[in-house]
């Protein structure tokens, strides 16, 4: 096995158990979504591991620890999108 096999394949698990972590996998991203979906920022920062790496375009951040967004975070999302609330008449 070479030193990539290690990134992508966690010590002690085999090939057997690739159904199982992508479930895993899977499962893990559904729990963040619903945390963004609830705007829980605390909830957000529970299912990430720290150091946090995010490749945003060309922008690398590394958020060593929890809190990096700010509370205005979600406000300042919807704020910034020129989409109409779901269900509201604004634009017709």
């Amino acid at each position: 096995m070479s030193d990539y096999d290690n990134v992508f394949n966690p010590a002690g698990c085999s090939t057997d158990d690739a159904g199982a972590m992508a479930v895993d996998a899977i499962a893990s991203v559904e729990a963040f979504s619903a945390c963004f979906n609830a705007r829980d920022l605390a909830g957000m920062d529970a299912r990430l591991h720290f150091p946090h790496i995010i490749l945003s375009g060309e922008k690398l951040m590394i958020w060593e620890t929890p809190g990096q967004l700010p509370p205005s975070f979600f406000p300042e999302l919807i704020a910034s999108t020129d989409q109409p609330a779901q269900g509201s008449s604004a634009g017709r």
